[in-house]
């Protein structure tokens, strides 16, 4: 799958989530892709399966359109871990003093 970000427009007398749904039935007709997820709050847009690079491409010319990327699944471990050995890694946290709740 694909995930597809749109521009934020700033005067729009739809809301974000309308103008992330009705992109998403847009693209999905016009390319014949199938919309999975819209997003409305942090990000504006939606993912989408059945996507071709061609298609990809296609979408990322298009008006409004900021970045089409692939999908795909990140796994982070924390600093100082190896999957090798963890016993002669330490990690290198910061220590926050007792009573510090935010920083």
């Amino acid at each position: 799958g694909y995930i597809i970000l749109l521009e934020i427009p700033m005067l729009s007398a739809m809301s974000a989530e309308e103008i992330s749904e009705s992109a998403a039935d847009y693209f999905s007709r016009k390319y014949h892709i199938e919309t999975t997820n819209t997003y409305s709050n942090t990000l504006l847009g939606f993912s989408a399966k059945n996507v071709t690079a061609e298609n990809a491409l296609d979408i990322e010319k298009e008006d409004g359109v900021v970045l089409v990327e692939k999908d795909a699944t990140l796994t982070l471990e924390p600093m100082g871990s190896s999957n090798n050995d963890l016993n002669t890694n330490i990690f290198q946290g910061q220590i926050v003093p007792w009573g510090v709740k935010n920083v």
